[in-house]
């Protein structure tokens, strides 16, 4: 019926559309089903790649996106971001801080509670999306797959954002306010997506204060960590 419908569109049959619609009512079979079946023929020959948009199903969220179902994938997947987010010796530190204090838990109490918390929060403090972070996120190219799955024809984009360094405070609030930039932005994305450039000499926002910061939590953190998981408990000796 779809068929009959995309060729009857197509001005392919010799025949009225009404009569067509009332041998599908005396047909008796399935006729809602079929009248329906007619009309996305119709469609289709007019405008198939709408039609093809419409017909795809809703995307369904991955595997990646779900509930860790154990300690193990919850490092696993945290230490693949990770990977991305700058390279594998960013997440091979992640995993070996993980690791000890792993070790460390299972000596004393045999549980895994802290190893949890510690692959959970250690993540995301060497995760924190920063303007690198931002950069990647927008220049991956499923951002861009996403958004020409979502409108037709064509688009603009506009990135609404306040660089550290650029951006001015609300006078009112001294809040950062955000500036709109154009689609020009993808080329600067690109260029800074990989934040291991957070570590390069001529990043442009090394000496933010904000960057130094976070830069120096991280040796902060690890010994911190580290001192709690070889620590004995009050009490112990």
């Amino acid at each position: 019926m779809f068929m009959l419908g995309y060729a009857y569109q197509k001005g392919l049959l010799p025949l009225a559309e009404d009569s067509l619609l009332r041998a599908i009512e005396l047909n008796g079979v399935a006729v809602e089903f079929n009248r329906k079946a007619f009309l996305w023929g119709r469609r289709a020959a007019a405008d198939l790649a709408r039609v093809e948009r419409l017909a795809t199903p809703a995307e369904v969220l991955p595997i990646s996106q779900s509930f860790s179902r154990n300690l193990d994938e919850l490092v696993a997947r945290r230490a693949e971001f990770l990977t991305e987010y700058q390279d594998a010796a960013y997440a091979a530190r992640y995993r070996a801080l993980v690791e000890r204090v792993r070790a460390a838990e299972a000596r004393k109490t045999g549980g895994s509670e802290l190893t949890a918390a510690v692959a959970r929060y250690y993540f995301k403090l060497m995760s924190y999306k920063d303007e690198y972070e931002v950069a990647r996120l927008y220049a991956d190219p499923a951002f861009r797959n996403r958004i020409a799955g979502m409108f037709e024809g064509e688009y603009r984009l506009n990135f609404h954002l306040a660089p550290p360094v650029f951006n001015r405070p609300d006078p009112r609030t001294g809040e950062a306010t955000k500036t709109a930039f154009g689609s020009w932005m993808m080329t600067a994305f690109r260029f800074s997506r990989n934040s291991s450039a957070c570590a390069a000499p001529l990043r442009p926002l090394r000496y933010h204060r904000g960057t130094q910061d976070r830069a120096a939590a991280h040796p902060r953190v690890r010994e911190d960590r580290g001192g709690t998981a070889g620590a004995p408990r009050p009490g112990q000796s």
